[in-house]
């Protein structure tokens, strides 16, 4: 018996050859009557085939079972993974990047050469191949801001790929962030929030914006749909903290204190009126605008002429700045959601403390059990307030971002060492403050706490670029954070007294991602692999290894890639590839025998897109 692959194979010019076979190990009871195999082809096509010994045709079933994104040599193996039907099979990929792949298989069926599965194979982990390699190249491609900073930032280049699988792969060390799935949003988000639906069917993510904010829910199928028609929270008004409290999500605008529970079937109730809400869609009028409003289930608003200008909420706490008239008011609170009188949901502590200006930012950090509130000045401070339970907020420390000694242009250019962020990271021995600065630079200090009294000794420095730093906390290991540099995303570990830094190298885009915003996901199975992140127009969710290992993007050229060299002036690859010509039936001869050509030709390639 045949399988019937040529004709596919001519519609892409070329005739693919079978490269590798493998059989998946079944029980003894399946294989007394069965036996199974995959054949694997050189375009990455595979077909799975169901022998039976006892059956008149000997083939019960022959099935394309999908297609893998990358050349297979004979480096090919499949193993029963145990799941019903699901088969892994690992391609170690020629001249390319293979993979292991979940192969899901349906029941048997009647012979046929249509897809026998569900879904598409499943990528688990990339399995890089790349020999032989015709050429590459090492070089520092100018980008967004960072030239002018100080660390090297070299990556290797390479020819890769044949065929329709050809590409410039580029090649670095890092932590492998995989996008997992995107969609296309409106640009100019300045921040982002996770909050888990209260039915446990996905997640909405808050977005703020400089004038509103949105809403937007992710389903488990990872479908993104726009819902900021819903009312659940303000759209109105820029967002400047949320976070979830027990199974309540809690916002802060620059108007009010907004608490209410995400139900997921409101949102089925709200498309039965109103029809599906899609992404991009802003207007306020038509179907969505008679929808039935949801508004927040309690509502704390400023008083007259009161402006909140900073905020942070960890677990019940809630630290506000507030401008009132010239004067800046920063108050301690604890959000109480287990009343049912809606004015008693916020309980002040303390008097609140005067501030001389609008902070940079607000944030409240956990050191050895302690709550502190931590506020970047704009004399290029951070100051420390002790959180008491029964008298408030406490002076603490009072710390310079500033070096020990000033020059004159230091003191000119104090702006450029205002604090943005600061964020703790803790190992059994040791405990060191991180503060990204305004200028590129992130200073890690230690820090000790005893009987309530601070210290902080400066450490080491990191010069990024003359972009902001943003070092956001790790939503479940103490010893992590997460640091945005301009667009670049990096872990930084502490690791008894050393912190180890690695930068998260996206894969599954043929555009390397500008960030501007990260949030992590603290309630999926494995809480710390799975981010949150905003570009200037798409939004995506990507799976983050555990360690470091070899990373790669591929810029995908379609034709085999042979030489290559860089062009510094316009910052393009100049590349040489080779064209298989579509084969032509030699005349006097049967259908099968075909003449091959091929054609060179010149690629000119951007490697930042």
């Amino acid at each position: 018996m045949k399988i019937d692959y040529l004709h596919d194979s001519l519609d892409r010019g070329r005739q693919s050859l079978v490269t590798s076979w493998a059989r998946p190990l079944r029980t003894p009871s399946h294989t007394q009557t069965m036996d199974d195999l995959y054949l694997a082809m050189e375009d990455g096509d595979i077909f799975f085939v169901e022998v039976n010994s006892e059956a008149p045709n000997l083939v019960e079933l022959m099935n394309k079972a999908g297609h893998l994104d990358c050349a297979i040599g004979s480096a090919f193996a499949a193993l029963d993974y145990g799941l019903e039907r699901n088969d892994l099979v690992i391609a170690g990929g020629e001249m390319s990047s293979g993979g292991i792949y979940l192969l899901k298989i349906e029941p048997s069926s009647p012979v046929s050469s249509n897809l026998g599965m569900e879904d598409e194979p499943k990528l688990g982990e990339t399995v890089a191949n790349w020999s032989p390699v015709f050429d590459f190249d090492l070089i520092n491609p100018s980008a967004q801001g960072h030239t002018q900073g100080r660390a090297v930032r070299d990556r290797m280049y390479a020819c890769t790929g044949r065929g329709e699988h050809g590409a410039i792969a580029e090649i670095r060390y890092g932590i492998q962030g995989l996008i997992q799935s995107a969609a296309d949003y409106m640009p100019g988000i300045r921040n982002i929030w996770v909050l888990p639906g209260s039915e446990g069917t996905g997640f909405f993510l808050l977005c703020s914006f400089p004038d509103r904010s949105t809403l937007c829910f992710m389903s488990e199928a990872g479908e993104w749909e726009d819902v900021s028609e819903s009312e659940f929270l303000d759209m109105s008004q820029t967002t400047l903290a949320a976070a979830v409290i027990g199974e309540k999500s809690v916002q802060i605008t620059p108007r009010a204190i907004n608490v209410n529970l995400l139900k997921e079937k409101n949102l089925s109730r709200n498309r039965a009126q109103a029809g599906d809400i899609t992404m991009l869609d802003t207007g306020n009028g038509g179907a969505n605008g008679d929808m039935k409003e949801l508004k927040p289930m309690w509502s704390r608003q400023c008083a007259s002429g009161d402006l909140i200008v900073a905020a942070a909420i960890q677990d019940a706490y809630l630290v506000i700045a507030v401008r009132s008239g010239v004067c800046i008011k920063m108050t301690l609170a604890i959000v109480s959601l287990e009343v049912d009188i809606e004015v008693n949901f916020l309980k002040q502590i303390g008097l609140h403390i005067e501030l001389q200006d609008d902070p940079s930012f607000v944030s409240i950090i956990k050191l050895d059990g302690q709550f502190l509130a931590v506020v970047g000045t704009r004399e290029a401070t951070i100051q420390f307030y002790l959180i008491d339970p029964l008298n408030g907020l406490i002076p603490t420390l009072e710390q310079s971002m500033l070096r020990d000694i000033e020059t004159e242009a230091t003191m000119i250019q104090r702006d450029l060492f205002i604090c943005e962020s600061s964020v703790p990271v803790m190992s059994v021995i040791s405990t060191q403050l991180l503060c990204g600065l305004r200028n590129g630079t992130l200073i890690m200090f230690n820090a000790t706490i005893s009987s309530g009294y601070l210290q902080l000794e400066r450490k080491n420095e990191i010069q990024f670029g003359p972009i902001p730093v943003q070092v956001l906390p790790h939503v479940q290991r103490e010893d992590l954070a997460l640091v945005l540099a301009g667009p670049e995303l990096y872990r930084f570990k502490l690791t008894g007294g050393e912190v180890t830094v690695s930068q998260i190298v996206f894969e599954g885009a043929t555009i390397e991602p500008a960030l501007v915003a990260v949030s992590q996901v603290d309630y999926f199975p494995s809480p710390e692999a799975y981010i949150i992140c905003a570009t200037k127009d798409q939004i995506f969710m990507a799976e983050i290894g555990h360690s470091e290992n070899v990373c790669v993007r591929r810029l995908p050229l379609s034709e085999t890639p042979r030489r290559l060299i860089y062009y510094k002036p316009l910052n393009i690859f100049i590349v040489a590839i080779s064209k298989a010509a579509p084969m032509e039936p030699v005349r006097g001869s049967n259908f099968e025998s075909r003449k091959r050509g091929s054609s060179a030709s010149l690629c000119f390639l951007n490697p930042r897109t």
